[in-house]
């Protein structure tokens, strides 16, 4: 146990006493789950809670029903969290996170996933500043970590380094990040993309041009480059797919590499979202495949024959739509790749809210999704539900919450109130027992149950209550949902809710 754990208190260990006659659920609606919950992991949020941080992070992660860990092994700064030879930068010498991860998952049941950034890398740019990608009116890359796809030395230095960790770890899977331009305006390196294209005799003026019309002259209308794309401009289709070629070349070669060492491992990756609509751009504007392909060089068609599996990230309040939003594009993407190639990644930091969620989870439920993955561990508090009657005199609710807030998301990592809503014709008549150090106050309709404290949940701990209640779930989702605030003005955390 690491001294963070043991300094934590367990504020609430309240369970109601049973008879040993046997348990069933509170009628409910029935809904199927999903077989696959994942969740992506910084292997710095591991290595920063001590020597035991896997072990904390894989218990919780068992404990509330995760079979999947997709681990950052290659973030966008290029260092690489496992003991690698081939790396430029190791993120940390004196640990090997990966390893500690697969070794604490395993056990457990649990996947790992090698998590790669592929074109962002500010350690092979700053030692290579010639295979930055190149924007159309700021030069050479202002963030200096995009690299171009096309860059030949660039793609053996990304294969060693998987390579290297599919031939000495234990891993499940590998998972391609940021395998994409950016924006359109990404692409101009004299070297790489504007030399290809003046072999394939695309004239590249034209496609500034348009590209110019688009966003930066003083007249710009935001749509021509789009507009060009769907009506066929020769130059500016030549050019779009030069950017999709790099990036399926460069996915398929890494392709090629993970299965001649290990056929049987699960090759995956996370695309943007605007790929799985089916409309074009003349049709529906930015919520359009063409805005995928002309962007970011992504085109889900393609995608499907190179990856195992994808993970299209739907993160809604990111781009100012509802949890239908994420659930209509998801049934678009299982259109494209067949159920059972498609986890839905779900936006489980702010501003996201618990009712939002829970929602979004419900819809994949319900649309007996293959599974779901949540960006990411750290940001988002867990909670587990259970209902049991028989043998009792009351129905007994019992809630098991977690707070895995990790300080390399947010200073505020200690739960002070925690709101449990009861969901459907569901009421609570009574909290069982008390918790030290905490007020619990249960609402006038039973609807609410509110606990506050400081804290009520320290980091890593878990709190534990039971409540009686009334009335039958016949939903088919949560007979209650929770809430997690942090600090005096209680922002809210959202929780995913196991159920």
């Amino acid at each position: 146990m690491t001294e963070g754990l043991e300094k934590m208190t367990v504020q609430g260990l309240l369970w109601a006493a049973k008879s040993d006659s046997g348990e069933f659920s509170v009628k409910s609606g029935e809904t199927k789950d999903t077989k696959t919950k994942g969740v992506w992991l910084w292997g710095s949020t591991v290595y920063n809670q001590g020597a035991n941080g896997a072990k904390t992070v894989t218990d919780q992660m068992k404990q509330y029903g995760f079979t999947d860990i997709f681990l950052l092994v290659k973030g966008t700064s290029g260092a690489v969290g496992y003991d690698s030879k081939t790396a430029l930068k190791v993120a940390h010498t004196d640990r090997d996170v990966l390893h500690e991860v697969i070794d604490e998952a395993h056990k457990k049941g649990i996947k790992v996933h090698a998590w790669f950034c592929i074109d962002c890398d500010a350690a092979w740019a700053a030692v290579h500043p010639e295979d930055m990608m190149v924007h159309i009116t700021k030069g050479p890359d202002p963030s200096k970590n995009r690299i171009s796809p096309l860059s030949p030395a660039y793609r053996e230095y990304t294969e060693n380094l998987i390579r290297e960790v599919v031939q000495n770890y234990d891993i499940d899977g590998i998972q391609l990040d940021y395998i994409r331009y950016p924006h359109i305006a990404y692409g101009f390196n004299e070297n790489y993309e504007i030399a290809k294209a003046k072999d394939a005799g695309i004239n590249v003026d034209n496609v500034r041009d348009v590209i110019n019309q688009t966003y930066y002259n003083t007249d710009s209308d935001g749509k021509a480059i789009f507009e060009s794309y769907d009506r066929g401009d020769k130059d500016v289709v030549g050019w779009v797919n030069l950017r999709r070629n790099a990036v399926d070349s460069f996915a398929g070669e890494i392709k090629d590499i993970v299965k001649s060492v290990r056929p049987k491992i699960k090759y995956s990756a996370s695309l943007m979202p605007e790929g799985a609509y089916d409309a074009t751009f003349l049709v529906a504007q930015n919520d359009s495949k063409t805005f995928a392909e002309v962007h970011y060089g992504q085109d889900y068609s393609d995608a499907a024959k190179i990856y195992d599996f994808v993970v299209p990230m739907l993160y809604w309040n990111d781009y100012g739509k509802s949890p239908q939003w994420a659930d209509a594009l998801y049934k678009n993407t299982v259109n494209i790749f067949g159920r059972n190639r498609v986890i839905a990644g779900l936006q489980a930091y702010s501003p996201t809210k618990s009712a939002d969620l829970c929602d979004t989870v419900n819809y994949i439920r319900e649309s007996s999704g293959e599974g779901i993955a949540l960006f990411r561990y750290g940001t988002f508090g867990l909670s587990s539900i259970d209902i049991k009657g028989k043998g009792c005199k009351e129905n007994i609710m019992d809630i098991t919450m977690t707070d895995p807030l990790n300080p390399d998301n947010s200073a505020n990592v200690d739960i002070t109130k925690v709101e449990i809503d009861m969901k459907g014709g569901i009421t609570a008549r009574k909290v069982l027992g008390n918790i030290d150090g905490c007020q619990i106050k249960l609402s006038d309709d039973g609807k609410m149950v509110t606990i506050t404290g400081m804290p009520c949940i320290p980091q890593n701990g878990t709190l534990k209550l039971s409540v009686v209640i009334d009335g039958k779930n016949d939903t088919g989702r949560e007979p209650a949902q929770v809430r997690f605030y942090v600090t005096n003005k209680y922002s809210e955390v959202r929780v995913y809710n196991k159920y």
